[in-house]
């Protein structure tokens, strides 16, 4: 344990050895005179949380709201007043995960302290396996979700669960996680942005109710932290779909939070029209790959309606290349997105050949999510409208949020199904939306 007096003194005027340290000490004292110490000041979200003095604290916490920063700070203060040899744990939905907290947060601040102070410092650590030991013995650990044999038969001093909402098993913290704190009562940080109304939902409601007083809970939009610049949190809500800002960035529980097209059958209307002279039209083409289908989607760029579908599957590629060329032909030339993932240079010279007026744009590196949230904004402002094609609907209908183990969000259908309908419609909007311009800002890797 580190004394108060000691520890003040290094915040105002630098290292010092310090005294004999009291068994009675001031936790929160401790705690904030270390943080003075190592430089870490805390905006007011991390403060209300820091402040709390519940057994169990819920965070539900926006993108890049600073909670790992926190975290990693307060398991350095809770490890210089936890009895020798304690251990407390950062769990993360999956190992890589658990990574930047120690490796970008824990281990700077923690390597600091041998210059501070004689009494409490870094003992040793190991990169690879994310361990780390203090000189009074206090181990902190971190741990991976999906290896749950490695959390059993361990009694902890202090737990956070980081991302939790992202481990759809309950039963990590039910049946592993809770009774390794129940010997020492010990305190338990769960932090996470939400995933729909899953069990991080139901520990948020047990925060909020006044009858269960272990509990508290609290909510903070990515904008506590007041270094994400205000327009950054702007241009988010002015880009993103609704619901995506709603939870990622507004850290609300949204219901019904996997379907990723809202609004669906009321974009549904007009029906396929012949190309009229002067008009300006668009297209998104996704060539099959494997047993895909190939599709091409023609957008009327003025009245934003679908006015053309094709979708071939086991056709000679020739013939489709061909098909589709001459059907941008016949749509005053109209100016095409491919999406050119896994496809050679030969088959983009073969449509330029051909005399398609063509873009292509691979959809690697979170590309295709940007190009999904477009469609699904468009399709929630009624920005696009198609006829009722009954493939593009029932695709667009299927079309759902998932969350990988790294507790990043993934859009797609599930196995044995297809979305080709749904990424040529993608292009076609892209294309709307941003033109050529953008496109091949995109394609030189400037726009992610």
């Amino acid at each position: 344990m580190v004394q108060v007096a000691a520890v003040e003194a290094l915040a105002r005027s630098g290292p010092r050895p310090s005294a004999p340290i009291p068994q009675a000490i001031d936790a929160r004292a401790v705690r904030l005179a270390l943080y003075r110490a190592l430089g870490f000041e805390m905006h007011r979200g991390q403060r209300e949380i820091d402040e709390c003095e519940a057994r169990f604290i819920v965070a539900c916490w926006g993108r890049q709201g600073g909670k790992s920063k926190w975290l990693a700070h307060r398991y350095i203060a809770d490890a210089a007043i936890a009895p020798p040899g304690s251990i407390i744990w950062h769990v993360a939905p999956e190992y890589n995960l658990a990574q930047p907290v120690f490796l970008e947060h824990f281990l700077p601040a923690a390597r600091r302290l041998k210059h501070l102070t004689a009494d409490f410092y870094l003992q040793g650590w190991s990169e690879r396996d994310l361990i780390a030991r203090f000189s009074n013995g206090v181990k902190v650990e971190c741990k991976s979700a999906d290896n749950i044999g490695s959390l059993q038969g361990r009694t902890l001093y202090g737990l956070g669960f980081d991302e939790c909402a992202t481990v759809n098993d309950s039963r990590v913290w039910e049946q592993y996680l809770r009774p390794a704190v129940a010997v020492n009562r010990s305190r338990v940080y769960f932090i996470s942005t939400p995933k729909g109304r899953n069990w991080f939902f139901d520990i948020y409601r047990a925060g909020t109710d006044p009858h269960q007083p272990e509990w508290a809970a609290f909510r903070m939009a990515s904008d506590v932290n007041p270094y994400i610049p205000a327009d950054e949190f702007a241009h988010a809500k002015r880009t993103l779909p609704e619901r995506v800002f709603r939870q990622e960035w507004l850290a609300e529980f949204i219901e019904d939070a996997s379907s990723v097209f809202r609004g669906v059958k009321e974009c549904v209307g007009g029906s396929l029209q012949e190309p009229v002279k002067n008009r300006h039209y668009v297209a998104g083409l996704d060539l099959a790959k494997h047993l895909d289908f190939s599709v091409l989607v023609v957008v009327d760029a003025e009245a934003r309606q679908v006015v053309h579908f094709e979708r071939y599957r086991e056709v000679d590629w020739h013939r489709q290349l061909a098909s589709f060329a001459a059907t941008c032909r016949r749509y005053n030339n109209a100016r095409c997105l491919l999406d050119s993932t896994g496809l050679g240079d030969p088959i983009y010279d073969f449509l330029q050949r051909a005399g398609l007026w063509v873009e292509p744009m691979n959809l690697q590196g979170g590309r295709k999510f940007d190009l999904i949230s477009c469609l699904s904004l468009a399709i929630e402002n009624r920005d696009i409208r198609f006829p009722k094609i009954e493939e593009l609907i029932n695709e667009l209908l299927i079309y759902e949020y998932s969350t990988t183990k790294a507790g990043n969000l993934k859009m797609g259908v599930g196995h044995g199904y297809h979305d080709d309908c749904v990424i040529a419609l993608a292009l076609a909007t892209w294309m709307l939306q941003h033109g050529a311009g953008q496109i091949a800002c995109l394609r030189k890797g400037r726009m992610f």
